[in-house]
């Protein structure tokens, strides 16, 4: 009986280490990582002595990244990731101010559209490394004044493939949504917040729409494993680096939208070959997702689109393909659920308690 049963004992002991595969854990070396600001302190406010500033305005002094050894990493530049965003920037608080290895000074821009609801814009600035590294931890420095300006709630995202064909595939590793984290001292270091690669990475990547040069959707629902579809499931961060769109459009009709609950808000590309790329905690199984059309131009709805997963080696894996798959033209409506085609490799170990 022993030796039969020797195949099961291997399997079982050797699970932990197998299932790692399936899915990202293991750090990976980037050359490049974003910086995507999405709140202030107080995006709109009064200075002392009653001088009503003259638009609400984000700034913060530097950003440091650091290796998995705790040195620091050099950056050799940085730059604006979408055009037309970043406005009201003058030669002495641009950009570079924020990589230039200097407190004392600082980036700053005119941090939203007044009336846009969701607002307008955001700072999306790209770091580029002078050498492949692994980002473990970073800081951010505070600048020298006006601390109602500081950034509230940002994301961290690096770059995985090298391949600059692929643009899509930038994956969140640290997400902050509290203000108490960044300093009200002025030119001082947050903590250095370390991140972590320990998720579940899916991407969608949609190549063509039903008639048009541009693709919208209202909504995605996704669904972990379970009876029927299982339930409904909210991605921890949701990112797209590459849907070009009007600078007005970049984030009133981002990506971030697909998680807005509502297919009233939507996410529009002015282009095609766009990704999206959404982050669950580790061992999410995810097997079912529906799309939702938004509220207009039924010649935007996607057609053709592939769903891939991040695995630990950081290639993309194929979990799912459609090619002419349009749906229903009625507008906020959903389509038939689609399953993904595949159960991820070492689901069935984990799934059944197996760590």
């Amino acid at each position: 009986v022993l030796p039969a049963l020797l195949p099961l004992l291997l399997l079982l002991l050797f699970a932990g280490s197998v299932v790692r595969v399936d899915g990202l854990s293991t750090p990976f070396a980037t050359t490049r990582a974003r910086l995507l600001i999405q709140d202030t302190r107080n995006s709109g406010w009064t200075r002392s002595g009653g001088t009503v500033q003259t638009g609400p305005r984000m700034q913060f002094a530097e950003i440091k990244f650091y290796d998995n050894s705790d040195t620091e990493i050099q950056i050799a530049s940085c730059t604006n990731v979408k055009p037309g965003t970043i406005i009201g920037v003058t030669a002495a608080e641009n950009i570079a101010k924020s990589c230039d290895n200097n407190i004392q000074t600082k980036f700053v821009m005119e941090f939203r559209d007044d009336g846009d609801n969701p607002p307008g814009r955001w700072a999306e600035i790209e770091y580029v490394f002078s050498s492949a590294a692994i980002v473990s931890k970073y800081l951010l420095y505070s600048a020298n004044d006006f601390d109602l300006r500081d950034p509230s709630q940002w994301m961290v995202l690096v770059k995985v493939s090298t391949d600059a064909q692929v643009t899509g595939d930038w994956v969140a590793i640290h997400r902050n949504t509290d203000v108490a984290n960044f300093p009200t001292q002025r030119t001082t270091a947050t903590a250095k917040f370390a991140v972590s690669y320990e998720q579940e990475v899916y991407r969608l990547h949609i190549v063509s729409s039903r008639s048009a040069t541009n693709m919208q959707i209202g909504e995605i629902d996704w669904f972990l494993s379970g009876t029927a579809g299982g339930a409904k499931t909210i991605p921890t961060t949701l990112y797209s680096g590459n849907d070009l769109q009007g600078p007005d459009n970049y984030y009133r009709e981002g990506a971030q939208s697909l998680s807005a609950g509502s297919a009233q808000y939507k996410w529009y590309a002015n282009s095609l070959a766009v990704d999206v790329v959404m982050t669950w905690p580790r061992k999410s199984l995810l097997t079912n997702y529906q799309i939702f059309t938004a509220n207009d131009a039924a010649e935007r709805d996607p057609r053709t689109w592939y769903i891939y997963r991040l695995k630990d080696d950081q290639t993309w894996e194929l979990l799912d393909t459609k090619t002419n798959a349009m749906g229903s033209t009625s507008r906020l409506s959903g389509w038939n659920k689609f399953a993904l085609d595949r159960t991820p490799e070492c689901s069935c170990l984990w799934s059944k308690g197996f760590n």
